[in-house]
Protein backbone atom coordinates (compact mmCIF):
# COMPACT_ATOMS: atom_id res chain seq x y z
CA UNK A 1 0.00 0.00 0.00
CA UNK A 2 0.64 3.56 -0.55
CA UNK A 3 2.77 5.70 1.95
CA UNK A 4 -0.21 8.63 3.13
CA UNK A 5 1.31 11.34 3.38
CA UNK A 6 3.15 12.94 6.57
CA UNK A 7 0.39 14.23 9.46
CA UNK A 8 1.53 14.74 12.95
CA UNK A 9 -1.25 13.69 14.61
CA UNK A 10 -1.01 10.66 17.30
CA UNK A 11 -3.69 9.18 19.88
CA UNK A 12 -1.57 11.28 22.29
CA UNK A 13 -2.60 14.19 20.90
CA UNK A 14 -5.58 14.31 23.33
CA UNK A 15 -3.31 14.10 26.66
CA UNK A 16 -3.47 18.09 26.09
CA UNK A 17 -7.48 18.27 24.63
CA UNK A 18 -9.71 19.90 27.96
CA UNK A 19 -12.20 22.02 28.47
CA UNK A 20 -9.94 24.85 29.16
CA UNK A 21 -9.32 24.78 25.48
CA UNK A 22 -12.79 25.92 24.46
CA UNK A 23 -13.09 29.31 23.48
CA UNK A 24 -16.01 30.98 23.10
CA UNK A 25 -17.47 31.48 19.66
CA UNK A 26 -18.83 34.26 18.02
CA UNK A 27 -22.83 34.91 17.58
CA UNK A 28 -22.67 33.63 14.04
CA UNK A 29 -20.15 30.43 14.94
CA UNK A 30 -22.43 29.55 17.45
CA UNK A 31 -25.25 29.23 15.72
CA UNK A 32 -23.74 26.84 13.40
CA UNK A 33 -21.28 24.91 15.42
CA UNK A 34 -22.89 26.08 19.37
CA UNK A 35 -23.87 22.18 19.12
CA UNK A 36 -20.26 20.97 18.44
CA UNK A 37 -19.00 22.55 21.48
CA UNK A 38 -22.03 21.17 23.58
CA UNK A 39 -20.78 17.51 22.92
CA UNK A 40 -16.82 18.81 24.14
CA UNK A 41 -15.79 19.27 20.30
CA UNK A 42 -12.96 21.90 20.78
CA UNK A 43 -12.86 24.50 18.26
CA UNK A 44 -9.27 24.97 16.66
CA UNK A 45 -8.51 28.28 15.65
CA UNK A 46 -6.69 29.19 11.97
CA UNK A 47 -3.30 30.19 13.73
CA UNK A 48 -3.01 26.83 15.51
CA UNK A 49 -0.34 24.21 14.12
CA UNK A 50 -3.47 21.63 13.95
CA UNK A 51 -5.53 23.82 11.55
CA UNK A 52 -2.69 24.46 9.15
CA UNK A 53 -2.27 20.64 9.12
CA UNK A 54 -5.75 19.33 8.50
CA UNK A 55 -6.24 22.38 6.52
CA UNK A 56 -3.46 21.40 4.17
CA UNK A 57 -4.11 17.71 3.94
CA UNK A 58 -7.70 18.49 2.63
CA UNK A 59 -7.30 21.18 0.19
CA UNK A 60 -4.14 18.95 -1.22
CA UNK A 61 -6.80 15.81 -1.74
CA UNK A 62 -9.63 17.88 -2.81
CA UNK A 63 -7.07 20.18 -5.64
CA UNK A 64 -5.83 17.42 -7.06
CA UNK A 65 -8.64 16.90 -9.14
CA UNK A 66 -9.70 21.01 -9.36
CA UNK A 67 -11.93 21.07 -6.42
CA UNK A 68 -12.47 24.32 -4.86
CA UNK A 69 -13.18 24.68 -1.19
CA UNK A 70 -13.38 26.97 1.36
CA UNK A 71 -12.68 25.45 4.69
CA UNK A 72 -15.23 27.06 6.83
CA UNK A 73 -14.44 25.41 10.46
CA UNK A 74 -12.29 22.74 12.14
CA UNK A 75 -13.18 21.37 15.65
CA UNK A 76 -11.18 18.50 17.50
CA UNK A 77 -12.53 15.65 19.60
CA UNK A 78 -11.70 15.45 23.10
CA UNK A 79 -12.34 12.83 25.37
CA UNK A 80 -13.85 15.00 28.67
CA UNK A 81 -16.80 12.13 29.18
CA UNK A 82 -16.15 8.60 30.01
CA UNK A 83 -17.78 7.10 27.47
CA UNK A 84 -15.77 9.09 24.96
CA UNK A 85 -12.17 8.38 26.99
CA UNK A 86 -13.19 4.61 26.92
CA UNK A 87 -13.34 4.78 23.22
CA UNK A 88 -10.06 6.33 23.22
CA UNK A 89 -8.61 3.74 25.22
CA UNK A 90 -10.20 1.02 23.74
CA UNK A 91 -8.30 2.27 20.31
CA UNK A 92 -5.17 2.59 22.00
CA UNK A 93 -5.53 -1.02 23.16
CA UNK A 94 -6.33 -2.31 19.76
CA UNK A 95 -3.30 -0.81 18.15
CA UNK A 96 -0.88 -2.91 20.33
CA UNK A 97 -2.76 -5.60 19.79
CA UNK A 98 -3.05 -5.70 16.22
CA UNK A 99 0.92 -4.36 16.24
CA UNK A 100 1.83 -7.61 18.33
CA UNK A 101 -0.05 -9.92 15.76
CA UNK A 102 0.89 -8.12 12.74
CA UNK A 103 5.27 -8.44 13.36
CA UNK A 104 4.63 -5.09 15.23
CA UNK A 105 3.20 -2.45 12.69
CA UNK A 106 -0.94 -2.27 13.37
CA UNK A 107 -0.72 -0.19 9.72
CA UNK A 108 -2.65 2.74 11.24
CA UNK A 109 -3.51 5.64 8.38
CA UNK A 110 -5.89 8.85 8.54
CA UNK A 111 -9.62 8.54 6.67
CA UNK A 112 -12.27 10.51 5.82
CA UNK A 113 -15.76 9.64 6.84
CA UNK A 114 -18.61 12.28 5.48
CA UNK A 115 -22.23 11.90 6.32
CA UNK A 116 -25.17 13.95 7.39
CA UNK A 117 -24.30 17.12 10.47
CA UNK A 118 -26.17 15.15 12.84
CA UNK A 119 -24.71 11.74 11.88
CA UNK A 120 -21.26 13.15 12.05
CA UNK A 121 -22.12 14.50 15.78
CA UNK A 122 -23.73 11.08 16.64
CA UNK A 123 -20.24 9.58 16.12
CA UNK A 124 -18.33 11.86 17.32
CA UNK A 125 -20.47 11.22 20.87
CA UNK A 126 -21.51 7.76 21.11
CA UNK A 127 -19.35 6.10 18.20
CA UNK A 128 -20.59 4.54 14.87
CA UNK A 129 -23.93 3.02 14.86
CA UNK A 130 -24.76 1.48 11.14
CA UNK A 131 -22.68 0.04 8.29
CA UNK A 132 -22.85 1.88 5.08
CA UNK A 133 -25.68 2.15 2.74
CA UNK A 134 -25.79 -0.31 -0.50
CA UNK A 135 -29.01 0.18 -1.97
CA UNK A 136 -28.16 2.95 -4.37
CA UNK A 137 -24.50 1.82 -5.03
CA UNK A 138 -21.82 -1.19 -5.00
CA UNK A 139 -20.52 -2.51 -2.17
CA UNK A 140 -17.28 -3.01 -1.19
CA UNK A 141 -18.45 -5.52 1.86
CA UNK A 142 -20.56 -4.51 4.23
CA UNK A 143 -18.87 -2.20 6.95
CA UNK A 144 -17.74 1.26 7.61
CA UNK A 145 -16.23 2.90 4.21
CA UNK A 146 -13.91 5.45 4.75
CA UNK A 147 -11.58 7.41 2.03
CA UNK A 148 -7.81 7.47 2.42
CA UNK A 149 -5.83 10.94 3.92
CA UNK A 150 -4.93 12.20 0.28
CA UNK A 151 -8.71 11.24 -1.25
CA UNK A 152 -11.20 12.90 0.72
CA UNK A 153 -13.08 13.81 -2.46
CA UNK A 154 -14.83 9.90 -2.19
CA UNK A 155 -15.97 11.22 1.56
CA UNK A 156 -16.57 15.05 0.34
CA UNK A 157 -19.31 13.87 -2.34
CA UNK A 158 -21.33 11.87 0.67
CA UNK A 159 -21.31 14.29 2.98
CA UNK A 160 -25.00 16.09 2.92
CA UNK A 161 -25.19 20.04 3.24
CA UNK A 162 -26.66 21.29 6.30
CA UNK A 163 -28.99 24.06 6.95
CA UNK A 164 -26.27 26.70 6.79
CA UNK A 165 -24.96 24.77 3.09
CA UNK A 166 -22.13 23.37 4.91
CA UNK A 167 -20.60 20.17 4.88
CA UNK A 168 -18.65 18.06 7.31
CA UNK A 169 -16.36 15.51 7.35
CA UNK A 170 -14.53 13.44 10.25
CA UNK A 171 -11.04 13.32 10.21
CA UNK A 172 -10.11 9.60 11.68
CA UNK A 173 -7.10 7.20 12.98
CA UNK A 174 -7.85 3.44 11.41
CA UNK A 175 -6.39 0.75 12.68
CA UNK A 176 -5.55 -1.71 9.05
CA UNK A 177 -3.56 -4.30 10.29
CA UNK A 178 -3.63 -6.66 7.41
CA UNK A 179 -5.59 -5.76 4.42
CA UNK A 180 -7.44 -7.95 2.04
CA UNK A 181 -9.09 -6.53 -1.75
CA UNK A 182 -12.98 -6.53 -1.18
CA UNK A 183 -14.30 -6.91 -5.19
CA UNK A 184 -16.88 -4.45 -5.81
CA UNK A 185 -20.45 -5.94 -5.69
CA UNK A 186 -19.49 -7.98 -2.17
CA UNK A 187 -21.34 -8.86 0.26
CA UNK A 188 -18.49 -9.76 2.54
CA UNK A 189 -19.16 -8.73 6.21
CA UNK A 190 -16.04 -9.89 8.35
CA UNK A 191 -12.45 -10.96 7.58
CA UNK A 192 -12.03 -14.14 4.65
CA UNK A 193 -9.94 -15.56 7.32
CA UNK A 194 -7.47 -14.84 10.61
CA UNK A 195 -5.35 -13.28 8.08
CA UNK A 196 -7.11 -10.22 7.79
CA UNK A 197 -8.40 -7.23 9.54
CA UNK A 198 -9.91 -4.73 7.13
CA UNK A 199 -10.77 -4.39 3.29
CA UNK A 200 -9.53 -2.45 0.61
CA UNK A 201 -10.55 -1.54 -2.78
CA UNK A 202 -7.29 -2.02 -4.34
CA UNK A 203 -4.03 -3.21 -2.35
CA UNK A 204 -1.90 -1.02 -4.33
CA UNK A 205 -3.42 2.29 -4.52
CA UNK A 206 -6.96 1.94 -2.41
CA UNK A 207 -9.39 4.58 -2.64
CA UNK A 208 -11.78 3.15 -0.19
CA UNK A 209 -11.31 1.22 3.29
CA UNK A 210 -13.98 -0.76 4.48
CA UNK A 211 -13.74 -1.22 8.22
CA UNK A 212 -16.43 -4.71 9.28
CA UNK A 213 -19.08 -4.19 11.79
CA UNK A 214 -17.67 -5.52 14.59
CA UNK A 215 -14.38 -3.42 14.49
CA UNK A 216 -16.26 0.00 13.56
CA UNK A 217 -15.95 1.02 17.33
CA UNK A 218 -12.69 0.06 18.05
CA UNK A 219 -10.73 0.38 15.04
CA UNK A 220 -11.67 4.04 14.15
CA UNK A 221 -11.04 6.97 16.69
CA UNK A 222 -12.45 10.22 15.59
CA UNK A 223 -9.97 13.15 15.92
CA UNK A 224 -11.21 16.11 13.98
CA UNK A 225 -14.15 17.59 11.89
CA UNK A 226 -14.12 19.55 9.45
CA UNK A 227 -16.86 21.88 8.19
CA UNK A 228 -16.35 23.36 4.83
CA UNK A 229 -17.59 24.78 1.59
CA UNK A 230 -17.77 23.23 -1.95
CA UNK A 231 -19.66 24.28 -4.66
CA UNK A 232 -18.16 22.52 -7.53
CA UNK A 233 -19.44 19.26 -5.80
CA UNK A 234 -22.65 19.38 -7.59
CA UNK A 235 -22.86 17.17 -10.54
CA UNK A 236 -24.19 19.01 -13.46
CA UNK A 237 -24.26 18.06 -17.00
CA UNK A 238 -22.05 20.38 -19.10
CA UNK A 239 -21.17 20.32 -22.82
CA UNK A 240 -17.70 19.36 -24.44
CA UNK A 241 -17.17 16.13 -22.75
CA UNK A 242 -14.17 13.68 -24.05
CA UNK A 243 -14.55 11.57 -26.17
CA UNK A 244 -11.34 9.54 -25.94
CA UNK A 245 -10.44 5.72 -27.44
CA UNK A 246 -7.94 5.25 -24.80
CA UNK A 247 -10.41 5.28 -21.80
CA UNK A 248 -10.85 1.71 -20.53
CA UNK A 249 -14.57 1.77 -19.65
CA UNK A 250 -14.16 -0.80 -17.20
CA UNK A 251 -11.66 1.05 -14.98
CA UNK A 252 -14.34 4.46 -15.28
CA UNK A 253 -16.93 2.82 -14.07
CA UNK A 254 -15.27 1.01 -10.96
CA UNK A 255 -14.34 4.54 -9.76
CA UNK A 256 -18.16 5.81 -10.87
CA UNK A 257 -19.51 2.66 -8.55
CA UNK A 258 -17.84 5.41 -5.50
CA UNK A 259 -19.86 8.56 -6.77
CA UNK A 260 -22.98 7.71 -8.79
CA UNK A 261 -26.56 6.27 -7.62
CA UNK A 262 -27.39 5.25 -10.98
CA UNK A 263 -25.27 2.35 -11.34
CA UNK A 264 -27.72 -0.17 -11.83
CA UNK A 265 -28.11 1.53 -15.57
CA UNK A 266 -24.81 2.28 -15.93
CA UNK A 267 -23.87 -1.48 -15.78
CA UNK A 268 -26.50 -2.47 -17.95
CA UNK A 269 -25.23 -0.19 -20.44
CA UNK A 270 -22.06 -1.07 -19.82
CA UNK A 271 -22.96 -4.93 -20.33
CA UNK A 272 -25.26 -4.21 -23.66
CA UNK A 273 -21.99 -2.35 -24.89
CA UNK A 274 -20.06 -5.73 -24.41
CA UNK A 275 -22.28 -7.76 -26.14
CA UNK A 276 -22.39 -5.39 -29.34
CA UNK A 277 -26.28 -4.25 -28.80
CA UNK A 278 -25.15 -0.27 -28.70
CA UNK A 279 -21.96 0.97 -29.75
CA UNK A 280 -19.69 3.00 -27.97
CA UNK A 281 -20.96 6.43 -29.15
CA UNK A 282 -24.30 4.96 -27.23
CA UNK A 283 -23.03 4.07 -24.65
CA UNK A 284 -20.95 7.12 -23.64
CA UNK A 285 -24.22 9.16 -24.65
CA UNK A 286 -26.15 7.36 -22.15
CA UNK A 287 -23.21 7.52 -19.45
CA UNK A 288 -22.91 11.42 -19.45
CA UNK A 289 -26.80 11.36 -19.02
CA UNK A 290 -27.07 9.15 -16.21
CA UNK A 291 -23.75 10.42 -14.47
CA UNK A 292 -23.38 13.93 -15.56
CA UNK A 293 -20.24 14.88 -18.13
CA UNK A 294 -18.40 16.44 -14.59
CA UNK A 295 -18.71 13.48 -12.81
CA UNK A 296 -17.21 11.58 -15.67
CA UNK A 297 -14.40 13.81 -15.71
CA UNK A 298 -13.90 13.55 -11.89
CA UNK A 299 -13.46 9.79 -13.06
CA UNK A 300 -11.36 9.79 -15.74
CA UNK A 301 -8.78 12.03 -13.38
CA UNK A 302 -9.05 9.74 -10.70
CA UNK A 303 -8.06 6.66 -13.37
CA UNK A 304 -4.79 8.93 -14.08
CA UNK A 305 -6.40 9.17 -17.90
CA UNK A 306 -5.64 11.90 -19.96
CA UNK A 307 -8.52 12.75 -22.93
CA UNK A 308 -7.53 13.51 -26.00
Amino acid sequence: MEREPQISMTVDDYDAATDSDCESLPASGFRRFGDFERIGMVRVEVDQAKYGVVDKLFRAGMGVLGQEVNVVALHMNSYTTIARHARLEAFRLYSRAVAVKRGGDANIRCGWYGGARDEILGIVNHGFGRCGDFEDRLSNGIGVYLSPANFPIDCAMRAKEDEYGVKHLLLCRVILGNTERIAAGSRQFQPSSTDFDSGVDNPFSPLQYTIWSAYMNSHIFPFFIISFTAPSLTVSGTSNFPCSPRVEFSVVMNVLSRFSSQMTLILKCYNDFQENKIGRPHLITRWRSLAGDKLLLLAIKICGIRPT
